[in-house]
């Protein structure tokens, strides 16, 4: 079983209780597939950044759900015939694993650079000089 988050359009015409049909429909339909619901939330009416299925306004939902990763398949079929449903987007949520703890590496030595100074002679500088003909 994987934890996902889905983010739900639906038209944004039904009146409370239609939106409050609509995302219990939703739950059956994941708990129908096998699925857990942790947390649904309404968000309401907003506007739209570019029209869907020539929609400027949609009401908002995300559900928080756990279900079989083999059933996904399914439930996007049943998302895609869902009556009032303009759009959807459904992510994995991501596993928080348990850090190993990390040690520290021991800081390197730091070298010192060679002395560069010219006084200290012709042929103790580390690159000879350049010459073009």
């Amino acid at each position: 079983m994987r934890w996902y988050d889905g983010a739900f359009v639906f038209h944004s015409e039904p009146s409370q209780d239609a939106k409050t049909q609509q995302l219990k429909t939703l739950e059956e339909l994941i708990k129908k597939l096998g699925g857990q619901v942790r947390e649904k939330m309404d968000l309401g009416r907003r506007p739209l950044g570019y029209g869907i299925k020539k929609q400027r306004e949609g009401t908002l939902a995300t559900v928080e759900f756990e279900l079989d990763p083999a059933q996904m398949q399914e439930l996007r079929k049943a998302l895609q015939l869902f009556e009032g449903l303009l759009t959807f987007m459904i992510t994995v949520k991501s596993v928080k694993r348990e850090k190993k703890p990390k040690t520290k590496p021991a800081p390197a030595a730091v070298k010192a650079p060679p002395s560069q100074h010219r006084s200290a002679g012709a042929g103790t500088h580390p690159h000879p000089p350049v010459t073009t003909h």
